[in-house]
């Protein structure tokens, strides 16, 4: 993507992130809404550069009141110790409430941890094939 230069040497880009920031965190403060605090934080995640310290924040407040993507993403923060210290045991905790709930993108790491050791998993043949199983009926429900 190429970038135009505004007035005052600013990007059109960096004026949409800007913008976009300004819209999600106008909405979060304003809400109780845990969707819209897990937008914010994806806002924050995914900037130039990224605010992890400040995403892990609103994921964990989108978690603790049950949002399904926030559950997902706290939960692989803790895990990677993203914005904050590793807890991969509680972070394995979030993602498996997420997976619970029918997250599509939590059971696909889910199964992918089970299957292959990854996010700090044991591997277990018999778990990843039963979630897989599970995936594959989200899968057809959308």
């Amino acid at each position: 993507m190429t970038r135009a230069i505004t007035s005052g040497g600013s990007t059109s880009s960096d004026s949409e992130a800007r913008s976009t920031l300004a819209y999600a965190r106008a909405r979060a403060y304003r809400s109780s809404d845990p969707f819209a605090w897990s937008n914010l934080a994806a806002v924050y995640a995914t900037a130039d550069p990224p605010d992890l310290k400040r995403a892990r924040h609103w994921y964990r407040r989108a978690a603790l009141k049950g949002d399904d993507r926030g559950l997902l993403e706290y939960g692989l923060m803790l895990i990677q110790g993203e914005g904050g210290p590793r807890r991969p045991a509680n972070g394995r905790r979030y993602l498996e409430r997420a997976a619970a709930m029918g997250q599509i993108d939590a059971l696909k790491v889910l199964a992918y941890g089970l299957a292959n050791g990854g996010y700090s998993y044991q591997p277990s043949r018999k778990k990843a094939q039963a979630i897989e199983r599970a995936l594959r009926r989200a899968l057809a429900r959308q």
